[in-house]
């Protein structure tokens, strides 16, 4: 085998063989034109002389235009033939360029986070250790409240966040370990419980609005502590959306079954099934632009020092983390929704990626 050499492709025939086809088609169309001239002369239905030779030799003339045609024709298709495999083979070329600069991407996005984790784990200490005296003193005040004090329920409200607080570090370090699954309590106290804090960070011309719309939604186990970081994420964004504006803010939880594979956000759901826990708003929606932006880290359309760009980011890592994933429908003008898909186990728990 010599190196170096490739064989140009000629769908099974060999390129030598191309001049001996149109040797054989040549001399077997203009035989047969000859042979049908020679019949016509012996058989009387023309004389032979100088007179009448054009019409003898017209069959080998036109055998003769018909093989050169049908090579023609044979030769064009092999060439349109070869034309059409340059043409998929420079589409291939142009896939693998696409994928390879695309995995660069990856790559780079991940030591950007692994970078970011770093510093997470640095500061987390240094966090934990404020929320102490926050936690600490509010249980203390809590504990000496009456039990019919009004502030009982406040003080539980900042115990809360505080405690929320914590999982929100969690939830950033989590991209960069397994994660825990934590404390584990049906839908129905999570929604209950990420519905309070939510209900405490929302001024009075927002409403929040939750519903489920099967009585089995209620009783899928969450890890309450991720699910309520997630909510309180989207939540979040769709108060920032309306502003000043007055407005309704709906949280739902369904069960849905998958029949077949479906691709949602670059993520591939098996066939099974899902919780869907979304949060709508009236807030006016995003551009084609920015909604395909939106869960790239970092990404952000509010100022510096209210956004990160993280938010919805860590959203999505929440959901691959119980192998699903973030869908969000927004038409400009008019509002947003943001669906968190995560799959459920036949134990009725959230399955967990890994």
């Amino acid at each position: 085998m010599t190196a170096g050499r490739n064989r140009p492709a000629t769908n099974g025939l060999p390129a030598g063989d191309f001049r001996l086809r149109w040797l054989l088609v040549t001399a077997i169309l203009t035989g047969s034109g000859a042979a049908l001239s020679a019949a016509l002369v012996f058989s009387g239905i023309i004389e032979w002389g100088f007179g009448n030779g054009v019409l003898v030799l017209l069959p080998v003339v036109a055998a003769g235009l018909l093989s050169l045609l049908l090579n023609l024709f044979l030769d064009n298709r092999y060439l349109r033939r070869a034309f059409q495999f340059q043409q998929d083979t420079m589409e291939v070329l142009e896939e693998q360029k696409r994928f390879q600069i695309e995995a660069q991407q990856v790559v780079a996005e991940r030591d950007r986070l692994s970078a970011i984790g770093t510093m997470a784990g640095g500061f987390a200490h240094n966090f934990n250790n404020l929320l102490l005296p926050i936690l600490g003193l509010s249980q203390s005040v809590q504990d000496d409240l009456p039990e019919k004090s009004p502030l009982r329920e406040d003080m539980g409200v900042i115990i809360s966040a505080a405690r929320q607080a914590k999982s929100l570090v969690d939830a950033i370090l989590s991209q960069a370990r397994t994660p825990d699954a934590g404390e584990e309590e049906t839908l129905a106290h999570a929604l209950h419980s990420a519905a309070t804090l939510a209900r405490a960070a929302l001024s009075s011309r927002l409403r929040l609005e939750v519903t489920d719309s099967a009585d089995d939604v209620g009783t899928v186990i969450v890890p309450v502590s991720s699910l309520e970081a997630a909510l309180l994420n989207l939540i979040a964004n769709a108060r920032d959306a309306y502003g000043e504006k007055e407005g309704t803010i709906s949280l739902r939880a369904v069960v849905e079954t998958l029949r077949g594979p479906r691709l949602v956000s670059g993520n591939l759901l098996s066939p099974g099934r899902y919780l869907d826990v979304s949060v709508t708003d009236k807030a006016g929606g995003m551009s084609r632009d920015v909604q395909a932006k939106a869960l790239t880290p970092f990404y952000t359309t509010k100022s510096a020092d209210v956004g990160t760009g993280l938010g919805l980011h860590t959203v999505m890592i929440f959901a691959r983390d119980h192998e699903g994933s973030v869908e969000i429908t927004s038409e400009e003008g008019i509002g947003t929704r943001v669906d968190i898909l995560l799959r459920i186990a036949d134990d009725n728990r959230l399955v967990t990626a890994g």
